[in-house]
């Protein structure tokens, strides 16, 4: 049952196991005009409201099963709808049926009850249901679908159960945004789902038992996100809502098959209160507190606290939008969907790439910066913005995305910087993390916007989280940018097997072995030639720029030799403190000598260079890149991990829309490791390479190290990812894939 206005006081609305759907006058009882409504089968769910389409009027939405027959001139088939129902049901059709707003129609039961909010890209209302698996041989079994207002579905996700409660909508990343959390039954035992607005699984985590009721939301750390509270068969247990780590599990030899209840108790902590069986098959009702947690929050903006997220049972958690909007923290923050702008359509497909004749600075939000001095003062502070417009006179006007280096700069606690194209929706990933006080930078690829004051091409950095986050300045260093193909500009990509170039440390074996850099100094890296690098026709360079043996806290810029910097600030490709071994993805153009320069700024450090592929001028033969709409995350292995010396292999070809002559993925990997270890991406079916992507030291400050990944397809479309060196101990990888190169389509 579901309370609210439908016909001008307050009502009620529930379905039946009669073939009704009954609405009532919840003050007197009185049938409302218009019901029962016939729905033909039986309802086991609860009804969502929510004011679908602006209109003023409140909306029935609803999900149950169908079974084969004809009923009042309708021909049903065996499986399950979701339908939006007007408020005042058939009355005025002359149908029992009669009122529909819209309806579709699956081949499988429709067992949870809908949830409605601004989930969907760029927060647009959506709805999201799970099936069942009552109808043997339906193709469209345990899986979670979402709609639009007009009930279209905009995606569907196979997940590993079914779906027997509500899913949650509440803001598990942080981001001020809604994503989807549904937990599933699949006879055994469970799991839970986090999944973006655009349908992407975030995260997947296996649970203690069975999922029958839903899961509910809180921010139970007071980290400016939700976590998911899954009540199982086997205990209570707390996911964190941004990685899926198991927080906590509690209330273990009880079987719980309700939703969880979070409350402000008295003493100020949030309560859990949820209901099960003991071990004597006894009912019972448990309460739980959670020490450190701050009560106030448990019913804030974006959380989802009770089954069917309040205490009318609505269903319905609202729009982002009506979140608090982020905290102002300079003149320029601005949110890129102000009055007046509307999202530049980007071109996504077959696109070539084109270097800067020298790395640039664009941006620098630090007191006092000077070139540019255009941001200078604009430190962001939690759940802020920073639109950066990218200098016309060194992209284009059809430029459909940039290459750059996005750092943060002494950051006052742990956090995260999230870059999109100004003017678009903020998407549901990270693109740097970073601890307290830790300079530390990544290699992006983004799409180009539009900034809404000044109509210029830009970008923007969103600093989380909103609540609990860190204030912390930035920087974006400029490198190349893609725009489509044409005859004269826009090169191809063609990938390589990765290998090693360059080595400094000494007795390495390689190239530029023995030569340290100390303060100030440079080294020349030889490309052409080198690496699987042919000796002509090659306008760039992918490679991997690794740190080591670093005495004091410094900083390497990368460049063509002979092209430095053109800012008087030198670019930055990786920062570091002594003692950290880390390593960077970099884009450089070719210079003089088929080179690019390796410069150090402070103390003694070794460099290696890896190599990962090339582009070569428009004429070359080769891949393209072509931009995801949305993030995919394509691997997770939490809660399982990764042994030393051992390979996950993940697909990129052929996956989520991926074709399968697609040549590498542009890829973020994520090293979750607990000591010194190192991932190497590979392609799949060939023998590991002497390469790194990420390096991780134990004891380092940031225990999340991600990196850049162009990762060559091997086998069946598919990259392996190395935990190496087999000595290391176990570890957790995630990879994210932003876009892909293939051949001209």
């Amino acid at each position: 049952m579901a309370v609210g206005n439908l016909q001008g006081q307050t009502d009620t609305v529930s379905g039946t196991l009669g073939e009704a759907q009954d609405a009532m006058d919840a003050s007197n009882g009185g049938v409302l005009n218009g019901f029962p409504w016939f729905q033909a089968d039986s309802d086991f769910s609860t009804p969502a409201l929510a004011d679908l389409y602006s209109n003023g009027t409140t909306e029935i939405v609803e999900g149950g099963d169908s079974t084969a027959g004809l009923a009042y001139g309708t021909q049903y088939s065996d499986g399950g709808h979701l339908r939006v129902l007007a408020p005042t049901g058939n009355a005025g059709t002359g149908n029992p049926a009669g009122g529909l707003d819209c309806e579709y129609d699956a081949d499988q039961v429709v067992q949870s009850s809908p949830a409605v909010g601004g989930f969907l890209p760029g927060g647009a209302e959506g709805i999201v249901v799970g099936t069942g698996t009552f109808w043997p041989g339906a193709t469209t079994t345990d899986q979670l679908l979402a709609f639009n207002n007009q009930c279209q579905v905009q995606w569907a996700d196979v997940v590993d159960g079914a779906t027997t409660s509500s899913p949650a909508l509440a803001d598990f990343l942080g981001n001020g945004q809604l994503q989807v959390a549904e937990g599933t039954d699949n006879g055994s035992g469970g799991s839970v789902y986090v999944v973006q607005g655009g349908g992407q699984i975030v995260w997947h985590a296996p649970a203690v038992g069975r999922l029958i009721g839903s899961v509910v939301s809180a921010d139970l750390t007071g980290s400016g996100h939700q976590d998911v509270i899954a009540a199982t068969t086997g205990g209570v247990e707390i996911f964190d809502g941004v990685t899926g780590a198991v927080l906590g599990i509690f209330g273990q030899g009880i079987g719980f098959q309700n939703s969880p209840l979070v409350t402000d108790d008295a003493n100020g902590t949030m309560g859990i209160t949820v209901a099960g069986y003991n071990a004597n098959d006894a009912g019972t009702v448990e309460h739980f507190e959670v020490p450190g947690s701050n009560g106030a929050l448990a019913d804030e903006a974006g959380a989802w606290p009770m089954f069917h997220h309040d205490p009318q049972l609505t269903g319905n958690a609202g729009n982002a939008g009506s979140f608090p909007p982020p905290p102002t923290c300079n003149s320029n923050d601005r949110m890129a969907s102000g009055p007046g702008s509307s999202p530049r359509a980007i071109a996504t497909t077959n696109l070539g790439y084109t270097s800067v004749s020298s790395p640039v600075r664009v941006a620098d939000t630090r007191t006092g910066a000077t070139d540019p001095s255009t941001y200078a003062g604009d430190t962001l502070c939690p759940g802020g913005t920073l639109t950066i417009d990218i200098p016309g006179a060194d992209v284009p006007s059809n430029a459909a995305a940039i290459v750059a280096q996005l750092s943060a700069v002494s950051p006052s606690s742990g956090g995260f910087l999230t870059v999109y194209p100004a003017g678009g929706a903020v998407p549901g990933t990270s693109n740097v993390n970073f601890t307290t006080g830790q300079d530390v930078g990544n290699l992006v690829t983004v799409g180009l916007g539009t900034d809404p004051k000044t109509r210029s091409l830009a970008v923007t950095v969103l600093n989380g989280p909103a609540s609990g986050g860190a204030d912390t300045d930035v920087t974006l260093d400029l490198y190349g940018y893609y725009a489509p193909r044409s005859g004269s500009s826009g090169s191809p990509y063609v990938a390589l097997t990765p290998s090693r170039i360059f080595d400094t440390r000494a007795g390495s074996g390689q190239p530029g072995q023995g030569q340290t850099l100390t303060n100030g100094g440079s080294v020349t890296v030889p490309i052409l030639g080198h690496g699987g690098v042919p000796a002509t026709g090659v306008s760039a360079v992918i490679v991997n720029i690794g740190v080591t043996n670093t005495s004091s806290p410094s900083f390497v810029s990368a460049y063509p030799t002979g092209a430095p910097p053109s800012s008087s600030t030198p670019t930055v490709n990786q920062n570091w403190v002594a003692g950290e071994t880390l390593s960077t993805k970099a884009i450089i153009g070719i210079g003089s000598g088929g080179s690019i320069t390796v410069a150090n700024h402070d103390g003694n450090v070794d460099v290696v260079v890896d190599v990962a592929g090339y582009f070569g001028t428009p004429t070359t033969t080769g891949a393209f890149l072509n931009v995801l709409s949305t993030p995919i995350r394509l691997l997770d292995t939490r809660p399982s991990r990764i042994a030393g010396g051992q390979s996950a292999t993940v697909g990129v070809a052929g996956v989520s829309g991926v074709p399968m002559s697609a040549t590498a993925g542009v890829l973020d990997v994520i090293d979750l490791a607990t000591s010194g270890n190192y991932l190497t991406v590979y392609p799949a079916g060939k023998s590991l390479p002497f390469a790194a992507d990420v390096n991780y030291v134990s004891g380092d400050t940031d225990p999340i190290v991600a990196n850049a990944s162009y990762g060559t397809v091997g086998v069946g479309g598919d990259v392996d990812v190395f935990n190496g060196p087999a000595t290391t101990s176990t570890a957790n990888i995630v990879v994210d894939e932003f876009g892909y190169f293939a051949p001209a389509g």
